[in-house]
């Protein structure tokens, strides 16, 4: 599996923000706040097993409230972040990336897309959702919704690290104009 080590700053990359206690959004990022959750995963609490590979290894049902009303479409990422050894920085992965989620819509069931929507590349190489960390490691997930404006354009071939990076970064043209997002966690035993 592929991870990127960097230094993760506050403001700047999604997940940092509800580990470092900054909240889920920051005071200098343009997006506006969208509500999102999962009924099987609490915010905060431990993933169940049936949503990971220890168990059936499908997606969670997901909700979510409105979006901006110029969003194009929406862009689901399932992150992992694992902190190093080295102080301040973390092992970053998408697990999980999905474009093509029509603005319309308000829920995913689990296990399943919506018609119109295609995975992404994960940082494992693979198009396929799994919450996976290794043996007797715990690993935090950040599950986040973003709301794209329809000036950019997600190719199906996208990889789900570089819509991260892109998504997440604020005051460029490829920002998300929209997000909501959550914390859970799943160690293997």
């Amino acid at each position: 599996m592929r991870r990127l080590h960097a230094t993760v700053p506050c403001a700047t990359i999604v997940v940092a923000l509800a580990l470092a206690g900054c909240g889920s959004t920051s005071s200098d990022s343009p997006t506006e706040a969208v509500q999102f959750q999962s009924a099987e995963i609490p915010a905060g609490h431990t993933i169940p097993a049936t949503y990971t590979c220890d168990g059936e290894n499908i997606s969670p049902s997901f909700e979510w409230g409105p979006v901006p009303a110029n969003t194009g479409e929406l862009v689901l990422l399932v992150v992992g972040l694992r902190p190093t050894s080295i102080g301040g920085r973390y092992s970053v992965s998408v697990e999980w990336a999905v474009a093509g989620i029509a603005p319309q819509l308000h829920k995913l069931v689990a296990g399943q897309l919506p018609h119109g929507a295609y995975i992404g590349v994960a940082s494992s190489g693979k198009r396929t959702y799994s919450i996976c960390p290794k043996k007797g490691v715990s690993e935090t997930y950040q599950f986040t919704l973003f709301a794209v404006p329809p000036t950019i354009t997600i190719s199906s071939r996208f990889l789900g690290m570089s819509a991260l990076a892109a998504l997440s970064t604020p005051h460029t043209s490829t920002s998300a104009i929209g997000e909501g997002s959550f914390v859970a966690h799943y160690a293997r035993t």
